[in-house]
């Protein structure tokens, strides 16, 4: 192996410049375990948990271990990763709320994580009550720590379009109504 070839294997070994593993292996009169060994003395090997020595070690049964290790240690890193998931979720939960309005009268301010159990377990009522609730006037949105601006922009649109259709409901009625009157009126004198 010539000298380029020794540099390019050392530069690609210890992660360094090619002036660095030139060097190296100048000092080290061609040698590249030496010049590894002397970089890595030196701080310049950049590869974390290479280690490069001419002391007998058990690294095969180390790194078998440390690979157990790391598979537990990942899988427990995705179980807690989903454990602190679920607890911010169950935070927001409970310092969050649906408030149901009835012209600005608050009429009820319940924590998202009871209006999801009642949603669960009472959905065909819960369901029913909501859209009756809406056709006379109430009105839903979120309260709490977090930015909830686009689920209140999406609760005041139902109720917004909830409102056209009483409002279209009952002008129909009404004109009918004042019509009849006006007639009622007109025969009587």
């Amino acid at each position: 192996m010539d000298m380029f070839e020794k540099v390019e294997k050392l530069k690609e070994k210890a992660d360094v410049t090619y002036e660095e593993a030139r060097d190296a292996l100048q000092k080290a009169d061609g040698d590249i375990l030496e010049a590894l060994i002397l970089l890595e003395k030196e701080g310049k090997a950049k590869k974390p948990g290479n280690s490069y020595s001419t002391e007998y070690d058990r690294s095969e049964e180390k790194n078998k271990k440390e690979g157990d290790k790391s598979e537990k240690g990942k899988h427990k890193g995705k179980a807690c990763g989903f454990i602190e998931k679920t607890k911010e979720l169950f935070r927001k939960s409970i310092t969050n709320y649906l408030v149901i309005k009835s012209k600005e009268d608050t009429k009820a301010k319940i924590p998202i994580l009871a209006a999801v159990v009642i949603l669960i377990f009472a959905w065909h009522i819960s369901v029913v009550a909501i859209i009756v609730s809406l056709f006379f006037g109430c009105r839903y949105s979120f309260e709490g720590e977090d930015d909830m601006e686009s689920a209140n922009k999406a609760c005041d649109t139902v109720c917004d379009k909830a409102e056209e259709i009483v409002a279209d409901i009952v002008e129909v009625p009404s004109k009918d109504v004042t019509s009849e009157e006006e007639s009622t009126e007109e025969t009587k004198e």
